[in-house]
């Protein structure tokens, strides 16, 4: 079987820590997008489309609203045999890189 979604845009960059594949830390994930944090080696964290993604995007589409880890770890995970067979490898992923400029506002208030 062969799946195509099409998308318009999508964010290739993360500015929070941590990782989405375990339960949040007591205090949230911190924010590194604001200027002084980006300078910071390893605070830019560049993002492709993988097998996460795909799954995440699968388990939006009938319902799911549990974060991905969540929902793999159910007895009755809906696409438990489609994760046994897709690699990271199936994945077609094409970006096209456009210069756009975002503004993004940090409501913690630091700098």
């Amino acid at each position: 079987m062969k799946i195509t979604i099409e998308y318009e845009a999508s964010w290739r960059n993360s500015f929070l820590d941590g990782s989405n594949n375990e339960p949040l830390p007591k205090g949230g994930r911190n924010f590194v997008g604001s200027m002084t944090t980006l300078k910071q080696a390893g605070n830019f964290m560049q993002h492709s489309i993988t097998k996460n993604t795909v799954m995440g995007v699968l388990n939006r589409l009938i319902g799911d609203q549990q974060k991905l880890y969540q929902a793999r770890l159910q007895p009755n995970y809906y696409f438990a045999d489609i994760e046994t067979v897709l690699q990271d490898t199936d994945i077609v992923d094409k970006p096209l890189i456009t210069n756009e400029m975002a503004y993004i506002c940090n409501v913690s208030g630091s700098t």
